[in-house]
């Protein structure tokens, strides 16, 4: 019973541990690209704003490593007269790598 639970208690400590530096590897290369992205968006949202005459703004924007990216708070604003032309609360863009 004692192999049993020492077993038990490796197994989970390997784990946890093995988690933790997965985590403390990926936060910087989340940061990364979350800023990557947020410039990106920046340089399109102007480019927009300039061929189309539109404003778009949003409220956050995160990318997932598994799913994609999530947009919250999209709002798209005539920029001669500042009405709210469309407003759309989330959204997701999939990304399928394989």
């Amino acid at each position: 019973m004692k192999i049993k639970f020492l077993k038990t208690g490796i197994v989970s400590t390997v784990f946890l541990i093995l988690t933790l530096l997965i985590l403390l590897v990926l936060r910087p290369v989340y940061l990364r690209i979350t800023e990557k992205l947020d410039l990106l968006a920046q340089e399109y949202t102007e480019l927009l704003n300039e061929t189309t005459g539109l404003k778009i703004s949003y409220e956050s924007l995160s990318p997932s490593i598994f799913t994609g990216i999530n947009i919250r708070g999209i709002n798209i604003h005539d920029a001669e007269t500042g009405a709210r032309l469309l407003q759309i609360k989330k959204n997701q863009c999939f990304i399928q790598l394989f």
